[in-house]
């Protein structure tokens, strides 16, 4: 065995110059000829193979339609069948609200006579007591103050309303707070009584939001509001305009279109609140 000179040995027999040559040299078409080859081959033993997966795509697709418009169609027909029931408890409970709401109002209106015959027979009381009247007439002046009875008077009506073409995002909504501010002016200002609807204003009356409404003592307020201020006509608009209140008003107004239209009269009535829950008081700085 005769050993082999450098020289005789073949070029790229070093293992890994041969690796590198093969890389170089030898691409992988080969490779995807042979799949491309194989595949072809099992076609051909199965026509139609092609076929079947687009056909298998398209049905499923088709199903997953059919299966969508079935589920919209249902929820259609449900839809369409509870809209009348739905409508039926709207109605119901409507109905149910106005029946209370007017037998609140019976009771509230059963209520202020009560008081009102209440509020004579004290006055008759005191008469037999005091035989100068001086009592009734403190118990009179003290119930007007306390709002427990009726008041008339002259004073001013303030009608108040949305802007007409405001956006409830942009000011041109009434607030609570806004009619707060104006309730307050009108103290300020020497009003003597006030109502808002009708509502006859104490110190212990609520003016708040419940909701989208305005609530003046838990009841329900809707625009224009009418505000009703017993005092002196000549100087209560000028000095209402003077308080914190009345600036805002004014800024409403010019800035954001809310109405505040304020007009004198000669003669307002007020009644008495109807929810007497005052149960002792006495005058600031009388002990």
């Amino acid at each position: 065995m005769t050993a082999q000179s450098d020289g005789d040995r073949p070029a790229g027999s070093t293992p890994s110059t041969g690796l590198l040559t093969t890389l170089m040299t030898n691409t992988l078409d080969e490779d995807y000829q042979l799949v491309a080859s194989r595949r072809a081959a099992v076609d051909a033993a199965s026509p139609g193979r092609d076929e079947r997966p687009g056909l298998w795509r398209h049905a499923g697709a088709i199903a997953a339609v059919t299966a969508l418009g079935v589920l919209l169609g249902v929820s259609a027909l449900k839809t369409s069948q509870d809209r009348p029931q739905a409508l039926a408890e709207r109605a119901g409970l409507i109905e149910a609200i106005q029946a209370r709401q007017a037998r609140l109002d019976g009771q509230h209106a059963g209520l202020a006579s009560l008081q009102t015959d209440a509020g004579r027979l004290q006055a008759d009381l005191a008469d037999d007591v005091d035989t100068g009247s001086r009592l009734s007439a403190d118990l009179a002046r003290l119930g007007v103050s306390a709002g427990t009875v009726a008041a008339t008077g002259p004073g001013m009506v303030l009608t108040l309303d949305d802007a007409r073409h405001g956006a409830p995002g942009v000011g041109g909504v009434i607030l609570d707070r806004d009619l707060q501010s104006l309730v307050n002016g009108l103290w300020i200002a020497g009003a003597e009584a006030i109502a808002v609807d009708g509502h006859r204003l104490t110190a212990l009356t609520s003016i708040r939001f419940a909701g989208r409404a305005i609530t003046v003592d838990y009841r329900s307020l809707t625009p224009p509001y009418v505000v009703e201020a017993i005092g002196d006509p000549d100087t209560l608009p000028s000095r209402l305009l003077e308080t914190q209140g009345g600036q805002l008003w004014l800024g409403l107004r010019a800035n954001f279109g809310i109405t505040f239209d304020t007009q004198t009269q000669s003669s307002i009535t007020l009644p008495g609140d109807a929810h007497d829950r005052l149960l002792w008081a006495e005058p600031a700085g009388s002990r």
